[in-house]
């Protein structure tokens, strides 16, 4: 079976790092981007399973990179990842907490979905 194939977006560059660490040890294999631009040109050059928004991408921009994700006729998951425990970003699949297993729960969820939606 496939390894996950993760866009994970963010502007801080310490903590995406990190982050994404976390999810290849996890068995994802991980595309980084550090800013919208980034995302949209790996975004258009592979076929992802999920992106993955950190909190350090203002609300704005994820909605409009989610947005312009569905317009493009794309179906991916799209996860955020909060900062805090109750904020919720209503144009993403999933919100989930920053820390490694609340994380890692949240993506093989949304994939599982994502995988029943498909059949």
């Amino acid at each position: 079976m496939a390894m996950p194939l993760v866009l994970s977006i963010g502007l801080d560059v310490e903590l995406l790092i990190t982050r994404n660490l976390v999810l290849q040890y996890a068995g994802f294999t991980v595309v980084p981007a550090f800013s919208i631009e980034e995302a949209v040109a790996c975004f258009l050059d592979r076929d992802f399973d999920l992106v993955l928004l950190c909190q350090t991408v203002p609300t704005h921009l994820k909605e409009r990179l989610t947005c312009w994700i569905r317009a493009t006729g794309s179906s991916v998951p799209v996860v955020t990842v909060s900062g805090w425990l109750c904020q919720h970003d209503a144009f993403a699949n999933a919100t989930v907490e920053g820390n490694p297993i609340t994380l890692l729960m949240g993506i093989r969820e949304t994939l599982a979905k994502a995988a029943i939606r498909a059949q």
